[in-house]
């Protein structure tokens, strides 16, 4: 699905990039009225190439068979299914998918494997999504910095258990603009000499007590602000710098303390979607995804933000010092999208 109407969705990406599209239908609870749905898909924008399907968790070879009778009747390929597995089971939390103990879910790849290997054709496969495209004159190159406008910056990123929710875009930008090195707040005692500490978000509540416990880097953090150091803090980054966080029975742990905010996971709600804001004829882009709740802010605010259709929300964009901050999280694999956010960083 995009932001609005179709605008960001897959269908549209492919559309974009001239990539062909496999659908993968869930399948647990249809047979033949999956045709339908199929059509659907096929003929609803005829400039989305969908070569294909493959059904998962199907049930077994009698309903795969049920699924096939309804390809063959809209004319579509279907490339093969994926049986109920439970053994390839991830299971889930609040915030998405349990990314604790990665190590663990090797042998659920190697169990999906060897699934796909047995009950999906393979070659067909690779051979209808196989393509050459010719970049046309319309087609636009991506923008790079010149490299006599670059910075050679010195940035950390906060990056373990609690902090990881990073685009790899970001860090392409951040590699490209100086020198990255990271640190741990759960497990370091200070961070390294930067120009730019970047707190991402993560899962700093499933940590409040190690956090909160190790102090030397907390102290280490403050005194690089109070020194004018320079922040980017989003969402459990943008927590990790308030007073403190109140876990979901209502107890307090103290954090950073350079920012006079508390958050809580108290009262959970889901706070979901795509937001801009707009500063002085700028627009930042993100996201927001959390359940945690502002429920002190005593800091000063910059912008405007909206949802994507426009509509006021009440997501801050918090400046103070050299600190930026917000629940969002940023999008800025776009180098004018970084340009922005480090200038107000830096004003």
């Amino acid at each position: 699905d995009g932001a609005r109407k179709s605008e960001g969705s897959t269908a549209e990406l492919s559309k974009k990039l001239h990539t062909p599209v496999v659908l993968v239908v869930d399948a647990r609870a249809v047979a033949y009225s999956v045709a339908p749905l199929l059509h659907g898909f096929k003929t609803f924008d005829d400039q989305v190439h969908i070569v294909g399907v493959i059904f998962n968790k199907v049930g077994s070879p009698s309903h795969f068979k049920f699924l096939q009778e309804a390809c063959e009747d809209i004319n579509m390929q279907c490339f093969g299914y994926v049986s109920k597995l439970k053994e390839a089971e991830i299971p889930s939390r609040h915030l998405g998918l349990s990314i604790a103990n990665m190590q663990q879910y090797e042998v659920v790849m190697e169990v999906l494997a060897a699934a796909v290997e047995e009950t999906v054709d393979l070659d067909a496969l690779l051979s209808a999504t196989s393509y050459t495209h010719v970049m046309s004159p319309n087609d636009t190159p991506i923008a790079s910095i010149p490299k006599e406008i670059r910075q050679t910056l010195k940035i950390v990123v906060a990056k373990d258990a609690a902090f990881n929710f990073i685009y790899s875009q970001v860090m392409e930008q951040f590699q490209r603009r100086g020198e990255v090195t990271f640190c741990s707040p759960l497990k370091d005692d200070c961070i390294p000499d930067c120009d730019l500490l970047y707190l991402p978000g993560g899962y700093p509540e499933c940590y409040l007590e190690q956090l909160s416990s190790n102090t030397a880097m907390k102290a280490s953090i403050a005194s690089y602000i109070e020194n004018n150091g320079k922040v980017l803090a989003e969402c459990g980054g943008f927590m990790y710098l308030g007073k403190s966080i109140q876990d979901a029975d209502g107890k307090e742990y103290p954090m950073v303390g350079a920012l006079d905010v508390t958050t809580s996971m108290k009262h959970r709600k889901l706070h979901l979607g795509y937001r801009k804001i707009k500063v002085q004829g700028e627009t930042l882009i993100g996201h927001e995804f959390h359940y945690s709740s502002l429920t002190r802010s005593k800091v000063s605010t910059i912008g405007e933000t909206t949802n994507i259709r426009d509509e006021v929300v009440p997501t801050q964009l918090v400046k103070e010092r050299g600190i930026l901050a917000s629940y969002l999280h940023f999008y800025f694999g776009a180098d004018e999208q970084f340009d922005i956010l480090w200038k107000w960083i830096n004003i």
